[in-house]
């Protein structure tokens, strides 16, 4: 049987012949047009032939291209499934995916179903598909105050998906917080000491009136923990300011004018050497003491002389000659003055 001719190229006396032939090695070539011939190399790399003992083309061997079929066989299911729910958005976690099938793992699948108010728990076949994705943990987005039911299934890298899911018959509870803005939203002007009973109405007001002494008690406290450095370009102190100037304590006496130094009397009462009002407490807690032991002390002192007069007074009872009496004058001179010596 005779070979066809070649009908794509021209015949060799046609005057544009050579442009002609050099046009169908470019596009073979793969420079023009939009493929280019197929080579023994391409061939053999692919797999589907192999250099022939003869040096011609033998047909490939079926093991390269056993590496491009499909691994059909199914994922397990899916282990270490959790899922935490904050306000907007629900984090979905599971252990690593170190299975084989299918040629390793793929992506991990997410189905929930979001419950009303009534009606029995849902199943899995009631799930809807909410999201893909890769590695161990992600995110996926709700609103507030929704309660899901999830599963999750393992998906190949072939393409197969568990055979059963992770999550159990009704799937893995979670629920997205309140929204603490819209809830204030809701009872705005809907709850009022009208609406309370009276014991609620009078803890409520123990708490303000708490609350007020402990603002107070915080502003004594910043007093008592420092004062502040005299600042000659402050625009004055008000009456009853506490500051520190050169190592000492000062107290407006009234409103201080800008500029006016803690050594000017007239606007300025010195407290002490103190670096602050709590120092000056301190200080004056045990002067304090002292002067409650100096008291303690010419108490004890006072009632050893009553006891003293009140003797006196028996001994001066008995006397009946006016030698006997000088006689125990002298004797209480000389006791007096031995007590005061001491």
């Amino acid at each position: 049987m005779a070979t066809a001719a070649r009908k794509d190229l021209p015949n060799h006396t046609a005057p544009n012949w050579g442009s002609r032939v050099t046009e169908e090695l470019r596009v073979l070539m793969g420079r023009a047009g939009n493929g280019r011939a197929l080579t023994a190399s391409d061939l053999i790399t692919a797999g589907i032939a192999k250099q022939s003992p003869g040096g011609g083309l033998a047909p490939g061997s079926t093991e390269s291209a056993a590496e491009f079929e499909k691994d059909l066989t199914p994922p397990p299911t899916p282990t270490g499934f959790k899922a935490n729910a904050a306000f907007s958005n629900i984090v979905v976690e599971h252990a690593a995916a170190l299975y084989t099938q299918g040629h390793g793992h793929g992506m991990t699948v997410l189905y929930g179903v979001l419950l009303s108010e009534v009606g029995p728990l849902p199943t899995f076949d009631k799930a809807v598909e909410l999201m893909r994705f890769g590695g161990t943990v992600a995110s996926y987005g709700t609103n507030p105050a929704t309660k899901w039911r999830l599963w999750i299934k393992w998906l190949t890298a072939d393409g197969v998906l568990s055979t059963e899911p992770a999550g159990g018959i009704n799937g893995l509870a979670v629920e997205t917080g309140q929204d603490v803005a819209m809830l204030l939203d809701l009872l705005a002007g809907k709850v009022g000491p009208e609406t309370l009973t009276p014991d609620v109405v009078a803890e409520l007001g123990k708490i303000s009136d708490l609350a007020a002494d402990i603002s107070g008690l915080q502003l004594q406290l910043a007093d008592i923990q420092g004062s502040e450095e005299y600042d000659p370009h402050r625009e004055g102190y008000p009456e009853g300011a506490l500051v520190t100037w050169n190592g000492r304590l000062y107290r407006a006496r009234k409103d201080v004018p800008a500029g006016v130094t803690p050594s000017n009397d007239q606007y300025w009462q010195y407290v002490g050497d103190f670096a602050s009002l709590g120092d000056a407490v301190a200080a004056h807690s045990i002067q304090l003491q002292n002067i409650e032991l100096e008291v303690d002390g010419l108490g004890k002192a006072a009632s050893a002389s009553a006891s003293s007069v009140s003797e006196m007074s028996a001994r001066l009872r008995d006397i009946d000659d006016d030698a006997h009496l000088a006689d125990v004058l002298n004797q209480w001179d000389a006791h007096a003055q031995i007590k005061e010596e001491r």
